[in-house]
């Protein structure tokens, strides 16, 4: 009788291993740096100007989304809108400048948190700010919101360029924010802020100017100071203080590659001598050294995170975790004559996505798709990997990836971006934007112009502009897709 109780513990025991084995969440590891163009990592593997050996262990277990953008090409509203799976619009935060609203929206991060997840974020959160630019609400720690904000560990740290703006340091120097008050204790808050100060040029807040991009010497900041080594570092100590009981959620968000071009002297070096691909249609007055040495620096700053992101993959266990690089908006770097983000462009609306791990059929690993989808289908991803079961009303326009990633057919769909006046609806191909400084109507196809150089409604004979024409309804929402 006894051998047969414990046969039976013994049989219950193994199903109830392999049961949990089948219902565990995986875990959800997000690299998430700031202003990364779309095109400098999205090829199939590390080229001869950029080296990204961790990037490409990523890409050659995962699926590349080629053609994803984001919901507005600006940090402050593109995080708000990821975080609440909603698009520009509905969310409502219109600049760098407003808060998250969260008296009326949820972010994904806490329905993970309440489905059971350790919810964990790093770095520039971006979701808190107010008018003076002064005190973004961050806390020594970098914890304050983090119950609001659906966080269980958090440590939200100032945007390097926005670190301008820090005035009024309390009695002992600190700014109530924890990556100064970290160099604070090392006596080189100084130095960090007078190179801020030096390279924003009078504190221009401008978007685009390209003041901000001419700046390329290296700081003075020593290696184990630098705000994305620092960020680093905390994600593997928040990640070493994880429960073991738990799945957990941790994004990364580096303030990298985000101008202005401030990188150390080691990262400089790594860079020299290298030649960068040139800008795309540009009009200035830069020469080519000049974006060289610009591209040169962001260069360096992506190679400096691709770095840590192989610290981090070694600190976990990959076979049980689903890993993603993206990010919140992408980078002009002088095409078309324009910097930075805020237009409706390729280079500024696109973002990088790679999502790797076993949700990827395996069949998929290391390929790429085309199908047109949005940063918030990737927040409604993690929901549909976490098992989220009530989903808000917010998130209604925001799709999961699941069946791209395991092979299903992809239903051809529009997804959308907006900043200020203008709009774009975009399928994969086709891109319609309206009210984009003072411009006429622009139809893009991608596939055949991915330089957006020719606008079909206006270089189209009458039976083409009809074709268009129907195609736009399509992007619109008022007609079927146009084959």
């Amino acid at each position: 009788m006894v051998s047969r109780n414990w046969a039976l513990a013994a049989y219950a025991a193994v199903v109830g291993t392999l049961i949990s084995v089948v219902e565990a969440r995986p875990n959800i590891l997000v690299f998430f740096p700031d202003e990364l163009r779309f095109d400098w990592v999205n090829n199939g593997s590390s080229t001869d100007f950029l080296q990204t050996p961790n990037i490409d262990i990523i890409r050659e277990r995962g699926l590349k989304f080629s053609r994803t953008i984001t919901a507005s090409p600006v940090c402050g509203p593109a995080r708000a809108c990821f975080a609440a799976a909603s698009h520009y619009e509905e969310v409502g935060v219109l600049t760098n400048r407003y808060n998250f609203p969260t008296n009326r929206m949820t972010t994904y991060y806490k329905l993970l948190k309440e489905a059971g997840y350790h919810t964990m974020a790093v770095g520039k959160i971006d979701l808190n700010k107010n008018d003076t630019l002064n005190s973004f609400g961050w806390g020594h720690e970098g914890n304050e919101h983090a119950e609001e904000f659906g966080f269980s560990e958090q440590v939200n740290c100032v945007g390097v360029f926005e670190s301008y703006f820090l005035k009024n340091p309390d009695a002992n120097g600190s700014y109530v924010e924890p990556y100064t008050d970290f160099l604070l204790a090392h006596n080189a808050t100084d130095i960090f802020l007078d190179d801020m100060h030096a390279r924003v040029d009078g504190g221009n807040t401008k978007i685009g100017d390209p003041r901000f991009f001419k700046d390329t010497y290296p700081n003075a900041i020593p290696d184990d100071l630098y705000n994305d080594n620092w960020v680093a570092e905390q994600a593997l100590r928040v990640l070493s203080k994880a429960p073991a009981d738990k799945e957990w959620f941790l994004i990364v968000n580096w303030n990298g590659p985000h101008y202005p071009m401030s990188v150390t002297e080691s990262m400089y070096g790594r860079v020299q001598n290298r030649h960068f691909p040139q800008p795309v249609d540009y009009v200035g007055n830069f020469t080519a050294e000049m974006h060289n040495r610009t591209r040169g620096d962001y260069a360096a700053m992506i190679e400096n995170i691709d770095a840590h992101i192989g610290r981090i993959l070694a600190a976990v266990n990959l076979s049980e975790t689903v890993v993603v690089l993206a990010s919140d908006h992408g980078e002009m770097l002088g095409d078309r004559g324009l910097w930075a983000k805020d237009v409706p462009f390729q280079p500024s609306v696109s973002v990088p996505l790679v999502i790797a791990g076993d949700v990827v059929d395996t069949s998929l690993r290391g390929t790429t798709t085309n199908a047109g989808v949005s940063l918030i289908d990737l927040a409604r991803t993690f929901l549909d990997i976490g098992e989220v079961e009530d989903i808000p009303s917010q998130m209604s326009e925001a799709f999961s990836l699941r069946p791209i990633l395991e092979g299903s057919n992809h239903t051809k769909r529009v997804v959308r971006s907006a900043l200020d006046t203008w709009k774009l609806w975009f399928d994969g191909r086709y891109k319609y934007v309206v009210g984009y400084r003072d411009d006429e109507p622009m139809l893009f196809d991608i596939d055949l112009d991915p330089h957006e150089r020719i606008n079909l409604l206006q270089t189209a004979n009458e039976t083409e502009l009809a074709y268009y024409e129907r195609i736009v309804q399509w992007l619109l929402g008022k007609r079927d897709a146009v084959e």
